[in-house]
């Protein structure tokens, strides 16, 4: 994954709770923290949450994957 890469949860990361609000959503890498003291390395803007455009979060790689499904 690198800075730009559209995103979805992976199966790990949609069992969990705090994830609720980006589960079936699309996200973008905006940034990745460079060192391995973070447990959350990715910083993703996610689309389509209402009434919280753009809103972002950070995640540890074990909770995303590359975007496999088609949008439409």
């Amino acid at each position: 994954m690198k800075v730009g890469d559209l995103i979805e949860l992976s199966e790990y990361g949609f069992k969990i709770t705090e994830n609720k609000s980006f589960r079936k959503k699309v996200g973008i890498v905006q940034e990745i923290k460079a060192t391995a003291h973070f447990e959350f390395n990715y910083i993703v803007r996610w689309f389509g949450i209402p009434d919280k455009p753009l809103m972002q979060s950070d995640h540890p790689k074990r909770d995303l994957k590359l975007l496999t499904n088609e949008i439409n």
